[in-house]
């Protein structure tokens, strides 16, 4: 069963949320292509059941910024990311105050980060953006 995980590279966070079961928070500013395999590789290591469906919420603040397509929807099945099904999302305030909440808890990702003034100033007044 998932549980929060976090890595070098990426935090899990379980979510109580009808459509998603968890936040990826990818925490490198590598590029997107790169930080999806990265990411799916480790998963394959992390989630115990590799037979069980997720939908994901992947956050790519570090690698986008605060834009248009910062969050994707994914769908890990089978120790495998859908690629065919993902798609950049618009998540509910819930989702992205839990983002905001990790990363104000773990400020030291956010310290040695590319995030621009007005993100680490959001995550700091702890404010969802």
């Amino acid at each position: 069963m998932l549980t929060e995980t976090r890595m070098n590279d990426f935090a899990i966070v379980k979510l109580k949320d009808p459509v998603y079961d968890c936040l990826l928070i990818y925490l490198s500013a590598e590029g997107y292509d790169e930080a999806l395999v990265k990411v799916e590789k480790k998963l394959k290591k992390t989630l115990k059941d590799k037979h069980y469906a997720y939908n994901i919420v992947i956050d790519l603040l570090f690698v986008n910024g605060n834009c248009h397509n910062r969050f994707l929807d994914g769908y890990y099945v089978n120790g495998k990311f859908d690629f065919h099904l993902q798609k950049t999302i618009s998540p509910n305030m819930d989702i992205r105050q839990q983002s905001t909440d990790w990363l104000y808890n773990h400020n030291e990702f956010v310290k040695n980060s590319p995030l621009t003034p007005r993100s680490r100033e959001y995550i700091k007044r702890r404010e969802a953006f």
